[in-house]
């Protein structure tokens, strides 16, 4: 298909002055040919050029898609992620990028990675936009596969894992005569490798409901500070062993309405987190901040710290730190990812700083519920 005379001058005013540096005709022919969607529309997101991978992704005839909006095979996602999206584009001036659930001709929903991008005349305001659709309706429909097939795995091994566990723990309390050194040892480790599988099959099954849309959230009244306190004495051994001084910051009374499942992963993992990753004699404060929006929970260290280059990465899924790794072997790279899902579905936000050798500190806001 060749683009329409009023289409082919739209075109002309995106390339650079120099027609030395620019082949218009080599540009025409690349969005021509393109894979990917691609559409151009005017400041009022009116559309005035459709390329033929448009055509064949949405459905829609570029006839049909001129002078409309995206709107026409989208308008699938909540209001708030459109208002989060123009927010972008129109008042901060940036490209965006993210995932969207369209709609072709025919009625079929697909999913589509979206880059839309504002093109400035020479006052800098805003004349067109740009926007490069790319459908990954299989790639997702695979992920789905695969984390459907995580949960599965998970929930089967949980339990043998539990009988395992069961028999480790009377083996251990028993005392038994019997055993000598070695074999109390043997027993002691695997008491101790099943926990970490224990560990690793939760995590990957908080992983799956997450990526299903399947985290269940109960949210009722608890106190926060009894959630804080069973955490830190659940690593009383090892805030002993490491002589750490732990710093309260917190009242008796923090009567919030919240999931007390989510909430006990969310202040286990930053405080364990804390409690593993800071030396011998170090620092480890726990503050909570409250007020009538929202409940502000800080935890930070003078530990090892996040390397400044691999900061971006920290909530990314099975992501840990180099100068983690070298000193713990055994982490799953899931945590802080599932803390941050965590946060985000509940309606909070979560923020850290860091410096290498000088400790972190996390920062999670939540709305209170009423």
């Amino acid at each position: 298909m060749q683009p329409s005379q009023s289409n082919t001058s739209m075109i002309n005013t995106l390339k650079p002055n120099s027609e030395s540096d620019f082949d218009i005709g080599i540009f025409q022919l690349a969005v021509e040919n393109a894979s990917d969607h691609i559409i151009i529309t005017d400041d009022a997101s009116r559309i005035l050029y459709a390329n033929p991978a448009a055509e064949k992704i949405t459905g829609y005839s570029q006839t049909e898609m001129i002078g409309q909006t995206p709107a026409l095979w989208g308008k699938q996602m909540e209001k708030k992620f459109y208002q989060k999206l123009w927010q972008t584009i129109k008042k901060e001036k940036k490209a965006y990028h993210g995932t969207f659930i369209n709609q072709r001709k025919s009625g079929e929903r697909y999913y589509a990675q979206v880059d839309i991008a504002p093109i400035f005349d020479k006052n800098k305001k805003i004349k067109y936009y740009v926007g490069i659709e790319r459908d990954i309706t299989e790639q997702f429909e695979l992920d789905k596969m695969k984390t459907e097939f995580i949960s599965l795995a998970s929930h089967q091994l949980r339990a043998p894992l539990a009988i395992i566990k069961w028999h480790a723990s009377a083996l251990m309390q028993s005392k038994n005569k019997n055993f000598d050194q070695n074999q109390n040892k043997y027993i002691n480790e695997i008491y101790q490798g099943n926990q970490r599988m224990i560990e690793l099959v939760n995590a990957l099954l908080y992983v799956s409901r997450i990526e299903l849309g399947k985290l269940i959230i109960k949210p009722k009244k608890i106190n926060l500070s009894d959630i804080i306190r069973t955490c830190l004495d659940g690593l009383e051994p090892t805030i002993k062993a490491k002589k750490l001084k732990i710093k309260k910051e917190f009242s008796n009374n923090l009567n919030i309405k919240i999931d007390p499942d989510l909430m006990h992963y969310i202040i286990d993992n930053l405080v364990s987190n804390a409690v593993k990753y800071t030396q011998a004699n170090g620092r480890v404060r726990v503050k909570v901040e409250k007020n009538k929006l929202k409940v502000i929970i800080s935890v930070a260290d003078n530990g090892m710290g996040i390397p400044k280059s691999q900061q971006n990465k920290i909530f990314s899924k099975l992501f840990r730190a180099d100068n983690v790794v070298s000193k713990d072997a055994d982490g799953t790279g899931l945590g802080l990812y599932i803390v941050k899902s965590i946060v985000e579905l509940i309606g909070g936000q979560i923020s850290f700083k860091s410096a290498i050798n000088k400790g972190s500190e996390f920062r999670v806001y939540l709305p209170l519920s009423k």
